[in-house]
């Protein structure tokens, strides 16, 4: 699963993330959901703590409450998603 996210902050910074399985892992230690759930529900919320996860993920510094990372949103795009849980490989062909 792998979603993609655009954040615009109050400072005109704009950044892009993709969630890597260790940022869906850190959102689902943090907020106690599974990441299935994710294809049918999801919240603001869960959206912002994707990104802070992705971008820690990915390098980039953020501060340590993700609540004060969120205050300096000015807007948040869902920009690519691939919300489909896992599947089952697909047989070989030979």
């Amino acid at each position: 699963m792998k979603i993609t996210l655009t954040v615009r902050f109050t400072s005109g910074e704009t950044i892009t993330v993709s969630t890597t399985p260790l940022a869906i892992m850190r959102w689902e230690k943090r907020t106690g959901k599974s990441a299935a759930t994710l294809a049918d529900n999801y919240s603001v919320t869960d959206l912002i703590l994707l990104a802070y996860e992705a971008a820690r993920v990915g390098g980039i510094v953020v501060p340590a409450d993700p609540e004060q990372w969120a205050a300096d949103i000015d807007e948040l795009l869902d920009t690519g998603a691939d919300r489909v849980g896992p599947t089952e490989p697909e047989p070989s062909a030979g």
